[in-house]
């Protein structure tokens, strides 16, 4: 091969050292990337260069949210009402969002999980939304990544204000009517 996704692995000795990520990248960095790279049969690839995708994944989403987010825990019935119809289309992407990446979760199907998030936010990014609905689909993209992401998501959260912790929360149960 032509070598520039040089593929890690014990036989030929270019095992990366995980410490060595946690400490260029973060923990959180390191266990997005591991939980991501394949499904739990298989063993992990370490590859400096998905390494690098995934913290460039989380670092956009970071400043994305730095600019203009609030934690918020839900969204009202009336504020439901007033949103148009491509709200309310985001908005049911989120709540099957929550149940299928939910039922990864549960069926330890994480690669496939995360691919799921890694949508959701790609769509959100793409839309101009409703504030209320903005601060909403992000706060569940935050609880929902945050078994993987506990100290990214923490700090997000406590930066736009929420005073509690996003590990003490219930986790998010989706709305059935607007699946």
């Amino acid at each position: 091969s032509s070598g520039s996704v040089e593929k890690m692995s014990k036989s030929k000795k270019n095992v990366i050292d995980p410490d060595e990520i946690i400490k260029d990248f973060g923990s959180d960095t390191a266990r997005l990337f591991m939980i991501s790279d394949s499904p739990p049969a298989r063993d992990l690839e370490w590859s400096i260069d998905g390494i690098k995708a995934t913290y460039k994944y989380l670092k956009k989403n970071f400043e994305y949210l730095m600019k203009d987010f609030s934690f918020v825990l839900d969204v009202s019935e009336n504020d439901k009402k007033m949103l148009s119809k491509d709200d309310l289309q985001i908005y049911r992407i989120s709540q099957k969002t929550i149940c299928d990446y939910t039922d990864d979760i549960v069926n330890y199907r994480f690669n496939t999980a995360v691919a799921k998030l890694r949508e959701f936010t790609n769509t959100l990014e793409k839309k101009k939304l409703d504030p209320k609905l903005k601060n909403y689909c992000w706060s569940i993209f935050l609880r929902l990544i945050s078994i993987i992401t506990p100290h990214y998501c923490e700090e997000i959260a406590s930066l736009s204000g929420f005073k509690g912790f996003i590990s003490e929360l219930k986790w998010p149960e989706f709305d059935k009517k607007s699946l």
